[in-house]
């Protein structure tokens, strides 16, 4: 609805235009101020500089789904190591009969494991591994008893 006549837009804010006097006291007296409209905000709707920008729905589902795909890399290269390491890379073991003579103890209730880090400290077994591999395919491990054995290192 405009009364006062044609007016000019800025912003949020309606200024109306000076209407042609009629008497020449009231346009000197009257000041003109600016009108707002009920039904607009009194502030814009931008953001100003210093806000920080906000994220939308699109943004924060991109940010979830990278994350996902790290997750999922990270995984995928963590098994494939692993399984390699278990199928495909043998534990290390030490070739030929050995060049000196060393005392081992097994003690009362040592387990398979006991003995193979008792004989990897002793140097006549490279690693753990290797002498639980040997074990499992040999039977006399099952014949050994708590005691001093002579091997050869």
């Amino acid at each position: 609805m405009d009364i006062d006549g044609p007016t000019e837009r800025l912003g949020p804010v309606r200024i109306p235009r000076r209407a042609p006097a009629a008497d020449a006291d009231d346009s000197v007296t009257a000041p003109l101020r600016p009108v707002t409209e009920p039904d607009e905000p009194a502030e814009s709707p931008r953001r100003t500089s210093r806000e920080a920008p906000r994220r939308t729905g699109r943004g924060r589902r991109t940010g979830v789904l990278l994350v996902a795909v790290a997750v999922l890399l990270v995984s995928v290269v963590g098994g494939s190591v692993y399984l390699y390491r278990t199928f495909f890379v043998a534990d290390p073991d030490y070739t030929g009969p050995g060049e000196g003579d060393v005392v081992v103890q097994v003690a009362e209730g040592d387990s398979t494991a006991a003995i193979g880090r008792t004989l990897q400290a002793a140097d006549v077994v490279a690693s753990v591994g290797a002498f639980l591999s040997a074990a499992e395919d040999d039977d006399r491990i099952l014949g050994v008893q708590p005691g001093s054995y002579q091997m050869r290192s």
